[in-house]
């Protein structure tokens, strides 16, 4: 028992947060994105974090374009010169729904370590034979990026004039206090007395 309160005491708390969001009351337009074609697309939306965070989650507000499987990649990306650059994680595959108005998709993210202050991109490539519509709104914090060709860095453009909606969230691992810390010192150095005590009586 005493075992796992000193690792509890150790171990700091995690606090779930918003690390960035763009989700706007209403929909000023959408971004259309389709891997139907002899070249594929993807579009991509930059994002800083004001802090330390590992990411849980993307959410994206879309919608399907109605002629085609609504079926699209979510990845993060870093940046390269404020464009995409290499893919730093998956998070797997997600459905527009099928209802003619815009709606939330969540996809879970592995634990990817987003750092405060550093550009990052999430970015959508439908599957092959698919394509979605990606709600616009607001203008873009950050900038957003459109490629022609998704495997290839040097097609990146940037024509956007709207920001696209989506919101990254993620826990977020507080420093300890000084005040904190040493407490936690004096009671490991109690801890270590008492036993020191012991061993002496015996």
């Amino acid at each position: 028992m005493k075992r796992w309160l000193w690792t509890a005491m150790l171990v700091p708390c995690l606090h779930a947060g918003v690390i960035f969001t763009n989700f706007q009351s209403s929909i000023c337009c959408s971004l259309g994105v389709n891997n139907a074609g002899a070249n594929p697309q993807s579009l991509a939306g930059a994002f800083i974090p004001t802090g330390d965070y590992i990411m849980t989650d993307a959410q994206v507000k879309v919608e399907e374009n109605g002629t085609e499987v609504p079926t699209f990649n979510l990845a993060i990306y870093n940046d390269n010169g404020g464009v995409p650059g290499s893919s730093l994680g998956s998070l797997g595959t997600g459905t527009a729904p099928s209802a003619a108005t815009f709606n939330i998709v969540t996809l879970s993210s592995p634990a990817i370590s987003l750092l405060t202050g550093q550009t990052y991109w999430l970015v959508m490539t439908p599957n092959a034979g698919s394509g979605v519509f990606w709600a616009g709104g607001g203008f873009p914090v950050d900038g957003d990026a459109y490629a022609s060709n998704p495997n290839g860095a040097a097609t990146w453009l940037n024509p956007a004039t709207t920001g696209l909606q989506f919101q990254i969230d993620g826990t977020q691992a507080p420093t300890p206090e000084p005040a904190a810390l040493a407490m936690l010192g004096g009671g490991l150095c109690g801890l270590l007395l008492i036993r020191r005590a012991q061993a002496t009586r015996r």
